[in-house]
């Protein structure tokens, strides 16, 4: 993989991981449904994904690194919601 592709995909990390903080700020400050946590959740895996990719085809990792930190609490942050969501509304209780 050439240098431009590899600096491509740690640009889509960082772009994608960025997606999912936004839209998880959305879904916080509006009444913004299930959907927006969902594509969160997702906008944050592919960044965690796109991330590492990057990081290993690429000597320079500093977006590769920082789009794998950002798509993580992306992630960490909607399954937290979606769990609490959950067993708030006892879908979860034993």
């Amino acid at each position: 993989m050439s240098t431009s592709a590899s600096k491509l995909l740690s640009i889509l990390a960082l772009a994608l991981s960025v997606i999912g903080i936004v839209l998880l700020v959305i879904f916080f400050t509006t009444l913004a449904g299930a959907g927006v946590l969902l594509v969160a959740g997702i906008a944050g895996l592919a960044g965690v994904v796109l991330g590492i990719v990057g990081a290993v085809k690429e000597r320079a990792r500093a977006m590769s690194v920082t789009g794998i930190v950002l798509g993580v609490i992306a992630m960490l942050i909607a399954l937290g919601v979606f769990l609490f969501a959950l067993a708030f509304v006892g879908a979860l209780s034993a």
